[in-house]
């Protein structure tokens, strides 16, 4: 895998006022199609003019979309996003998941929490077979959040129960995380570190910290306020490889960032629905690059920062078309391996991850995206 180069912030900010101008996608071969021959298209798209990209050319494409999760694991050709615009919808409705909103990938499998049917989807990139986590009483009752920690088990935020719900790796329930957590303890968010998870609790304004072992408290951030450090709808929580601490105030429309050992860091946002300001921001991801990427659900896109919080650009956005996050909830990354998105990646792309996007409306309820750069002419001048 070649990793991608991060442009500076002055090529980065270059590509602001193109992508807010050009949310809506870019068919470029959908004329072609309508008035020419009516062909199913299949296999990998050979350059990216043939797809829908952000931002929109003549800038160079940083993010792709690729297709839909159901497209993906139902068995169908490559492409079928562009088939669904062109002669309208297939027997499959989007994806398994109603109404998702959170999301996290743990190898080939992608774990998604349905807000209408009050469950957690299970969804195998490989095969697309479907299961559901937990079973009876130990089923979810309201998940809003799931995260993954390195030996498979996953953490379920359940609003309803009041409960983080640990479950293993064959997706069998393990325990509650959390011995007696106070009445007003509404988790909303999940996020896994290395020997800690962090939960996101609308109910008491703050995030906390548990051990992974036993569930130790350790330490809590916050309270309600509008001062550094305080939320008023702490309402996602992500972090990064160094340790770092990131999270989403939806009603303050700003993200806090923290150390391990939750001390204020530093913040950025604000108000606006315009490229830099946010709406309702929803969910945050890092990616291995350090890019931060918001979910907005007001806003219905989704925002990348660099580490100053500085708006890079914005993909995404509202209507029927392909590609649109309408409602945009939640956004998890996928490093690797690749190659099982190979017959959506364009030719002449190089991706550096995937991100999967949940809406909570709209046909495409869990949207695929490749995020790189164009391959170089001679593939040797790209740094690895």
């Amino acid at each position: 895998m070649v990793n991608c180069r991060r442009g500076g912030p002055d090529g980065w900010h270059g590509l602001v006022l193109q992508a807010v101008g050009t949310v809506a996608p870019i068919l470029v071969l959908a004329g072609a199609f309508v008035s020419g021959c009516a062909a199913t298209p299949s296999g990998p798209p050979l350059s990216t003019s043939e797809t829908i990209h952000y931002p929109a050319a003549p800038d160079e494409p940083r993010v792709v979309f690729l297709g839909t999760l159901e497209e993906m694991t139902a068995g169908g050709q490559s492409r079928n996003w562009l088939r669904r615009y062109l002669y309208g919808p297939s027997e499959h409705p989007g994806s398994s998941a109603v109404k998702p909103f959170g999301i996290q990938i743990w190898h080939d499998e992608v774990l998604i929490c349905d807000t209408q049917q009050n469950c957690v989807h299970s969804v195998s990139l490989t095969d697309g077979q479907r299961s559901r986590l937990g079973e009876g009483a130990n089923s979810p009752s309201k998940p809003l959040d799931v995260d993954v920690d390195a030996m498979g088990n996953r953490y379920v935020a359940d609003a309803g129960r009041g409960q983080v719900l640990v479950y293993d790796a064959n997706n069998l329930f393990v325990r509650n995380l959390i011995d007696d957590p106070a009445d007003s303890f509404k988790p909303v968010s999940v996020a896994v570190g290395d020997d800690t998870v962090y939960v996101a609790d609308a109910g008491g304004w703050n995030v906390h910290a548990y051990a992974i072992g036993d569930g130790a408290h350790r330490w809590t951030i916050g309270g309600r306020g509008q001062e550094p450090g305080e939320f008023l709808m702490p309402s996602g929580v992500a972090v990064d490889r160094d340790g770092q601490v990131y999270v989403v105030d939806s009603l303050l429309c700003r993200v806090q960032v923290f150390d391990a050992t939750g001390a204020f860091v530093r913040q950025f946002g604000q108000p606006g629905q315009t490229a830099g300001n946010m709406a309702r921001p929803r969910r945050i991801a890092v990616g291995p690059d350090g890019i931060i990427y918001v979910a907005d659900a007001l806003f219905n896109r989704v925002h990348m920062f660099d580490q100053q919080g500085r708006i890079l650009m914005l993909f995404g956005g509202p209507g029927d078309e392909p590609g649109a996050t309408n409602l945009a909830a939640d956004i998890c990354i996928d490093t690797g391996p690749l190659e099982r998105y190979a017959a959506w990646i364009p030719t002449d792309f190089e991706p550096s991850y995937v991100l999967l996007v949940t809406s909570q409306l709209g046909a495409g309820r869990v949207n695929v995206y490749a995020f790189g750069r164009m391959r170089a002419a001679n593939p040797s001048a790209i740094s690895p």
